[in-house]
């Protein structure tokens, strides 16, 4: 990988699951969790280092997963919103200069496929993209990566716009990486979400709104 653009993973798993009833971390398919199925994706592509950004209820979604190696930190303030979690992994990895990239990942997207993040990764890798974000059937999905040069913006950005303003700043210049995955344009925010999500058919889940 060319110098400067190694790749972090970043779990968001705060939120309060408002919708859903119960935790999304915890939520299990197969025989994982939600965010053991995350992780250990992530951990099977080689991605490091690892942050995972925990708030409601994290005492119990640490007690009741396996997160492996990865760096656990606990938004106080998470009722903020996603936003500031994304800040809160931002700070802990630009103290870690080797770093030039992260890959977001959200915690009820838990079926994106290892093939996806190579994909990403691989583009990035090359390219050094500030945005990269994985298309299929024509639309965007996540995970998606946020160079470094784009932190400063994410650090600054309004917390009721979130990130989104980020990736309208860099519009023009968004890497759209083809594959063929179509998990990456489904989520569970509900039980009927839930129960969709333990299908093979990812057609039966419905697609949120596209991130960018």
């Amino acid at each position: 990988m060319a110098a400067g653009r190694r790749l972090a993973g970043v779990v968001l798993a705060a939120g309060g699951s408002t919708r859903m009833g119960s935790p999304k971390p915890l939520l299990v398919l197969g025989a994982r969790t939600y965010l053991e199925a995350i992780v250990e994706t992530l951990q099977s592509t080689r991605i490091d280092p690892l942050v995972v950004v925990l708030g409601h209820e994290a005492d119990t979604v640490r007690r009741k997963t396996n997160l492996g190696t990865a760096t656990v930190l606990v938004n106080a303030d998470w009722q903020a919103g996603m936003l500031s979690s994304l800040q809160l992994a931002v700070r802990e990895l630009s103290a870690r200069p080797q770093v030039g990239g992260l890959l977001l990942c959200l915690v009820d997207s838990p079926r994106f496929r290892g093939g996806t993040v190579r994909a990403l990764a691989a583009a990035f890798a090359a390219t050094g993209a500030p945005l990269l974000v994985p298309v299929h059937g024509g639309r965007r999905g996540h995970p998606v990566i946020f160079a470094r040069s784009t932190w400063g913006d994410l650090l600054a950005a309004p917390s009721d716009r979130g990130a989104r303003v980020v990736v309208e700043a860099h519009r023009s210049d968004v890497l759209e990486v083809q594959v063929d995955d179509p998990w990456i344009l489904h989520d569970a925010d509900t039980p009927a979400d839930h129960l969709r999500m333990q299908g093979d058919n990812p057609d039966s889940v419905p697609a949120p709104t596209d991130p960018a």
